[in-house]
């Protein structure tokens, strides 16, 4: 007998905020799951198969034909969606630090040109964890939180932080 729908979306729901929760403030991808461990040895092999084709978990760190299962930032940002953490005061206040380190960034610039910046500056700047730092801009988090404006910072490397000199303004609307 097949598992129905609402069962499996309950079991991928289930999975991707426990993994979550597990890679609280360190960086997704360095937090790897085995299938037979206690906090989700109940998973259905066809969820993990499904979070894969979905983007939001990665097998890539197998080893020797044992599953070793990783949230990826989309998987990361979802988790953090659909656990409804994203809308407390404490993640609020989090992307505010966030937003003021990396405008921080580009103030006062002289040109038109990205400003670089190291993931481990900008959370010693806005007191984050640096993971959750690098979690946050990979994933695009800020726009997801404030979504009226722009949010243009990406990771370059393992370490370094482009900032766009736009970072934070309003996005203009054509309002004819």
């Amino acid at each position: 007998m097949s598992v129905s729908d609402a069962a499996r979306r309950e079991d991928q729901k289930r999975t991707l905020i426990t993994m979550f929760r597990t890679v609280g403030d360190h960086r997704a991808w360095q937090v790897y799951f085995h299938a037979g461990e206690p906090e989700i040895a109940e998973t259905l092999q066809t969820t993990w198969r499904e979070l894969i084709d979905q983007g939001l978990v990665t097998d890539k760190q197998s080893v020797m034909g044992r599953a070793r299962y990783s949230l990826t930032y989309a998987g990361w940002l979802r988790a953090f969606i659909i656990s409804g953490d994203i809308d407390t005061p404490e993640v609020r206040d989090r992307c505010s630090r966030l937003a003021k380190a990396l405008k921080s960034v580009v103030k006062g610039r002289q040109s038109h040109y990205d400003e670089f910046a190291t993931a481990s500056g900008i959370a010693a700047d806005a007191d984050l964890p640096e993971g959750w730092v690098v979690n946050a801009i990979h994933s695009k988090l800020l726009g997801v939180v404030f979504p009226d404006d722009k949010w243009d910072a990406h990771m370059e490397d393992g370490r370094t932080i482009r900032v766009s000199p736009t970072f934070g303004l309003n996005h203009l609307f054509d309002e004819e």
